[in-house]
């Protein structure tokens, strides 16, 4: 499937909230990433997703523990899928950080968008699908932010 995604590093235009965070711990490129603290320097902190659910931006370059990486917060981003996706599925990480998973039937108690850290028993939505995905590994585009 031809995307039209840049292959370099990156987001495909302007306009995307992008802020750069510190890394707690080594993180790949569109990994997905939550909020692990502020650092002695004021900077957000940011370390790879640990759960279903707990992400909520992605990076945009690796890093390792320490170094300040560009971040997505609201965006298009290229991600792998970790099961069948619909277009315009609302998505969730998976616990390695690396896939994206669709929301799974949800009760009101247990959805919602940001409730902070350390939050349990919440799924957060990391962002809706663009396009579809038929098998687990395959690329798609994801709109990353709580848009829709």
């Amino acid at each position: 499937m031809t995307d039209l995604y840049p292959d370099e590093e990156g987001y495909i235009s302007d306009g995307h909230v992008v802020g750069f965070c510190k890394v707690q711990a080594a993180v790949e490129i569109h990994e997905v990433v939550y909020v692990h603290g502020t650092a002695v320097s004021g900077a957000i902190s940011v370390a790879p997703a640990a759960a279903d659910g707990d992400g909520f931006a992605v990076t945009l370059k690796a890093g390792a523990a320490g170094d300040y990486i560009p971040v997505c917060f609201r965006g298009v981003v290229k991600m792998y899928a970790g099961d069948t996706i619909t277009a315009m599925d609302m998505l969730q990480n998976d616990a390695v950080g690396t896939y994206v998973l669709p929301i799974p039937d949800t009760t009101s108690d247990e959805f919602v968008e940001w409730r902070g850290l350390n939050w349990t028993g919440t799924r957060q939505r990391l962002g809706v699908a663009l396009q579809a995905a038929s098998t687990t590994g395959d690329e798609i585009l994801v709109l990353v932010g709580r848009t829709f």
